[in-house]
């Protein structure tokens, strides 16, 4: 237990800079793709009736039949006519092919990627109130990976999409907010955040929270909900408090009784989380 970190502050500006840039991009999954799917029915008569409407140029139908190139449903998935199909849709201004085809671009799916034309169709997206192109363009201005970072943008995107209440952006809004080098930090506003994301199940956000109440950071110090955040985080599988269990354990902290026993457990599951994340 010798030499182990004692300073929560410390731990809350290492872990918020992992967590801020660690989510991924929302993406068109294969559960979604099923869901829409399940409308056309199973027939190639359907996939055949959807190829005409859009190649008479109805949007949605260009939408999903991009779709279906994209995630193989119904036919073999094909990037290029994906894009093809969802390019036509996009420029006829159909939010959700701008997303798909942003998400393409960022992930470079039958081109080379190009972050720029990402950032470009995930705005048009966004401006038609998609939350979750809302999202995928603020995680590109905190990224520094071919647009320049610009956190006073990160901050406009994420609050549009956490306002509709996408997790993530509720997380990674109340990370900015401790973390940013040019957004003003705001403990108030990060503990408005992570609390609505903590309340959701995000043990990121709960572990956040807990360290927010042991320094009395944007709220007044509590030892007792900072310990009750940290425990619901670890059940939620966040290393990082089942760390700060294991001192608070070791030096009689938050309110707990000094327990070496205890400490060294708590200090174990934090070991095996962490390798367990890296298999």
């Amino acid at each position: 237990m010798k030499g182990r970190r004692t300073s929560g502050i410390l731990v809350l500006i290492v872990a918020a800079t992992m967590m801020g840039l660690a989510a991924p991009a929302f993406a068109m999954d294969e559960a979604e793709a099923d869901r829409l799917f399940q409308q056309l029915g199973q027939g190639d008569g359907d996939l055949k009736l959807l190829e005409a409407q859009a190649q008479q140029g109805d949007a949605m139908a260009q939408d999903r039949l991009g779709l279906a190139y994209l995630v193989g449903r119904g036919i073999a998935k094909n990037y290029e006519e994906a894009r093809t199909w969802l390019l036509k849709s996009a420029e006829q201004g159909y939010s959700y092919a701008q997303f798909r085809l942003g998400f393409m671009h960022e992930e470079g799916l039958g081109a080379a990627q190009d972050v720029q034309q990402a950032a470009r169709w995930y705005q048009k997206s966004a401006e038609q109130g998609n939350p979750a192109a809302s999202y995928n363009l603020a995680r590109l201005y905190q990224q520094d990976k071919g647009l320049p970072t610009n956190d006073a943008l990160a901050e406009k995107w994420y609050l549009v999409a956490a306002e509709h209440g996408l997790t993530m952006a509720q997380l990674n809004l109340g990370l900015l907010y401790t973390e940013s080098k040019t957004v003003q930090h705001d403990y108030g506003k990060a503990q408005q955040w992570l609390g609505k994301a903590a309340q959701s199940g995000n043990a990121k956000a709960q572990y956040n929270l807990g360290l927010l109440y042991a320094e009395g950071l944007g709220v007044e110090k509590n030892d007792a909900m900072a310990l009750d955040w940290y425990r619901k985080a670890a059940v939620g599988g966040e290393w990082w408090a089942m760390y700060a269990i294991s001192l608070a354990y070791r030096d009689g902290g938050l309110g707990l009784p000094q327990n070496t026993p205890l400490a060294d457990e708590w200090y174990k599951k934090f070991i095996e989380a962490q390798v367990a994340a890296q298999k």
